[in-house]
């Protein structure tokens, strides 16, 4: 059993982490470092929330959880060196600060627009990055607002900007939205979503340059010239696996490698959230790097579980995520990618529909539209390994929640925080 655990990173990933260590009895010294200045906090409500009035970010935690559970929270100062052969960590401050197991949290940073002038755009990734934006967005006139990325992210500054009057225009570089996330039925829906709004939308069109003269110009590939009072870069995120690597440990272009108990290439030291890289299959295969909120908390839960001896399973939760736009929520369950079919639940006119997606005749992947029962119908399918097949989801009356009504266990649902039946 470890005496001390410094978790590097305060945000959703490690607070899990720290919380859960003290949740199971662990006795020992928890030290919580962050980089930034605010106490840990809700990263979703940055694009969903905060952009629309300057209401502060959301904390994870209130004033007194840290101290009545003896954990010690550090802010603004950052560990800046992992000593493994001395079992250190050095924060900025040139503290340094002893463990016998480490749980790397490290999140990932904006991607940078990589076009001449792509500095210039505004990014969205912690919250005085929401504070900057948000005062952009909420400086009176309408303005013309453009926003490069068409993923989740993107989708919400978006929508947000909109509603707030503001002429809004979206560059994405697939072919259709949200490519790397939902299938096409569900895509066209958001699509026509924000067009109906007034979104001009600008799909299967790179940028070549942002320029400043008086105002920003975006520049797209097929010549498109777009006049912009605000740019918004909304074009991914880096792992932040800059301390990983100068520890020597592994890591790759998709974050920090680690085995299936989240382990690094040291034992010793875990990597969890948005900074580690997708954990290893069965059959030695890695998907794409999951970015949620679920992940983060439940990698953050399994390594605090595991280095405490309490489990011995793979990490193999199933991945999810939500969206909100215009009033409507987008819920996700499994991957998309590779899917060779599709079958929709419902009837996306009346904007409440849900969508299957399949490889081959199991491997299976969900999307709900202001559907949460199907959402959560899919996750309790496919968290117990049976999810249907084509053919029986594609039977005139099928519907999800009761053929998940055998799998009984409550689901938590983290759109609304509370335990939701299968059905609605």
């Amino acid at each position: 059993m470890p005496s001390s655990v410094l978790v590097v990173g305060a945000g959703t990933a490690g607070v899990r982490a720290a919380a859960t260590l003290r949740e199971r009895g662990f006795d020992g010294r928890i030290v919580l470092a962050g980089a930034e200045d605010a106490p840990p906090y809700q990263r979703p409500p940055l694009s969903k929330q905060q952009l629309s009035g300057p209401t502060g970010p959301v904390p994870l935690r209130g004033p007194a959880f840290w101290a009545k559970r003896g954990i010690e929270l550090v802010t603004g100062d950052p560990v800046v060196d992992l000593d493994l052969r001395s079992a250190r960590g050095a924060l900025r401050s040139g503290r340094t600060v002893g463990w016998d197991r480490v749980v790397l949290a490290t999140g990932a940073s904006a991607r940078p627009l990589p076009v001449p002038g792509g500095q210039r755009a505004l990014a969205l990734r912690t919250a005085a990055d929401a504070e900057e934006l948000g005062a952009a967005l909420r400086g009176g006139a309408p303005r013309r607002v453009v926003v490069v990325g068409g993923g989740f992210l993107g989708l919400e500054v978006a929508a947000a900007a909109r509603t707030l009057g503001h002429d809004v225009a979206v560059v994405e570089v697939a072919p259709q939205l949200l490519a790397r996330v939902v299938s096409v039925p569900c895509a066209d829906h958001v699509a026509a979503l924000h067009r109906d709004r007034g979104v001009v939308l600008h799909l299967g069109r790179g940028v070549t340059f942002v320029t400043q003269n008086g105002r920003p110009l975006v520049r797209l590939d097929d010549g498109t010239t777009l006049s912009a009072d605000v740019v918004v870069a909304a074009v991914g995120a880096w792992p932040d696996a800059r301390l990983a690597t100068a520890a020597a440990l592994d890591t790759g272009p998709h974050g920090i490698v680690v085995d299936a108990h989240l382990r690094t290439s040291d034992p010793r030291v875990y990597a969890v959230g948005d900074c580690a890289a997708p954990v290893a299959a069965p059959d030695g295969s890695r998907s794409g790097r999951v970015e949620t909120v679920q992940n983060a908390d439940d990698q953050g839960r399994y390594a605090a579980l595991h280095l405490l001896g309490e489990t011995v399973a793979r990490y193999s939760e199933v991945p999810w995520g939500w969206t909100a736009q215009f009033g409507t929520t987008l819920q996700t369950v499994g991957g998309p990618a590779g899917h060779d079919r599709t079958v929709v639940l419902g009837d996306p006119s009346a904007d409440r529909f849900s969508v299957l997606c399949f490889t081959g005749d199991r491997r299976c992947a969900g999307e709900a539209v202001n559907a949460p029962g199907d959402h959560v119908a899919a996750r309790r399918m496919l968290a117990a390994g049976r999810p249907p097949t084509p053919t029986e989801a594609a039977r005139p009356g099928f519907t999800l929640a009761p053929a998940a009504a055998c799998h009984d266990a409550p689901i938590i649902d983290r759109v609304t925080g509370a335990a939701t039946a299968v059905a609605e």
